[in-house]
């Protein structure tokens, strides 16, 4: 799944038990959490209801404790692992247990697990766990010249800058210099 798949989905209403958003480019991983947390999220509940880990300090027992804390005031809840990296040895235990977590979060109704994650082995237990019903979403970088990236960002034409730059020079008392 992509990012602009994953909101698509969220704005179709379909809202999954858990999300991983894996991929190198930090912009798209979180453009997808903020789409997460608009949809998933009230104003009123944000306080109670947001619970982000991070994911280097987070020992397994506190991240099932957040799973298994019911929503406030809301109809769901939002637990977020921030940077999980599976190569370091923090990392290895909460790899472990994510992979018995995730599949008993289908369960659940109200709380939904969002793991960042820049690099991971797709071979590995707790990454195959995201599996339907949950989702892997790739925030990768795209690696085709004719492709926009991203979709949904407003472009300015380059010629806009240049104005820009005429009109500071023709300031009094700019210090901009040809050269």
């Amino acid at each position: 799944m992509t990012p602009d798949e994953l909101r698509e989905e969220l704005a179709r209403g379909r809202i999954r038990p858990a999300y991983l958003l894996l991929g190198e480019e930090a912009l798209l991983r979180d453009d997808a959490v903020a789409a997460l947390r608009e949809v998933l999220l009230t104003e009123d509940a944000r306080d109670f209801n947001f619970d982000p880990l991070p994911g280097s300090q987070t020992p397994p027992s506190r991240l099932r404790d957040a799973t298994a804390t019911l929503p406030i005031l809301a109809p769901h809840r939002l637990v977020w692992l921030q940077g999980l990296e599976d190569r370091r040895a923090a990392g290895r235990d909460l790899c472990e247990a994510l992979g018995d977590l995730v599949p008993a979060l289908d369960g659940q109704s109200g709380t939904v697990l969002v793991v960042t994650a820049p690099k991971a082995d797709r071979r590995t237990r707790w990454v195959k766990a995201f599996a339907e019903p949950s989702a892997v979403v790739a925030c990768d970088p795209p690696r085709t010249a004719g492709r926009s990236w991203p979709s949904s960002a407003p472009r300015r034409p380059a010629r806009a800058l240049h104005s820009e730059v005429g009109r500071i020079r023709r300031w009094p008392n700019a210090s901009v210099r040809s050269s």
